[in-house]
């Protein structure tokens, strides 16, 4: 069985995970505070640890960095009640897998655990076998030279708006970027894909705002051939283009 050890003081919670995770076939353990947490970590190998931000006797960032010096190997969720991209992006410098906000939803949640797991399992088991084709990939599939075309910013601002880029690329978090015209949002956008695990794939740019009703469908979701009337051949829709 998958084991899973709860670093988190809230009692309710943790009782409530311990026994929907334990009823998913999962074995898990408690721990209240980081310190305590450690000690198990320190006598038991984990495939996952779900570690709350705010322990009374240490920050999550302090607990998640220790947890990677004693397993490195363990995927790390971190629990938060501030959902923002300053704490997501520091979870993520410092080795989180992922991150959840408050309230828990356990079905949610149980979705965010499996895949975390298996994901994780790959990167560990598949990093050496897997370098070679990714990197063969990317010569074939170059991802385009289009960002060339922009300025990079040299002001205090920019280094870092740069900065979250590069921490937060590769992570499989999803980003919203906003500003006015003409600030730079697809320079940001594909300095992201640039740098993110993805960045052999292919980069696919949508004008929301530039598609027609009646054609908003076909053009994200695709469309077989003879569907409608002039649809003379199959298309794939920008979804199954991104991947």
């Amino acid at each position: 069985m998958v084991r899973v050890l709860i670093i988190d003081d809230d009692k309710d919670i943790c009782l409530m995970l311990s026994k929907f995770l334990k009823k998913n076939n999962y074995e898990v353990d408690i721990a209240a505070t980081g310190e305590e947490g450690l000690k198990q970590l320190r006598n038991t190998e984990y495939a996952l640890v779900l570690c709350d931000y705010r322990l009374p006797d240490m920050t999550g960032i302090d607990t998640l960095r220790k947890i990677k010096l004693l397993q490195p190997a363990t995927a790390v969720i971190i629990i938060t009640g501030y959902s923002d991209v300053k704490t997501a992006v520091e979870t993520f410098r410092y080795g989180a897998s992922d991150y959840v906000t408050k309230p828990l939803y356990p079905d949610e949640l149980l979705v965010t655990i499996r895949e975390t797991i298996e994901k994780n399992e790959k990167r560990n088991s598949g990093e050496t076998a897997s370098d070679e084709p990714k990197s063969e990939s990317s010569k074939k599939s170059k991802p385009s030279s289009s960002s060339e075309q922009f300025i990079s910013g040299k002001s205090a601002q920019a280094l870092t708006v740069q900065r979250y880029v590069e921490l937060i690329a590769p992570s499989d978090m999803s980003v919203i970027i906003t500003g006015e015209t003409g600030t730079g949002k697809e320079f940001v956008a594909q300095s992201i894909h640039k740098l993110s695990n993805r960045a052999g794939n292919p980069f696919i740019a949508i004008d929301c705002g530039a598609l027609p009703k009646e054609l908003a469908g076909s053009e994200l979701f695709g469309h077989m051939k003879g569907s409608f009337t002039g649809a003379i051949n199959d298309k794939p829709g920008s979804f199954e283009l991104a991947d």
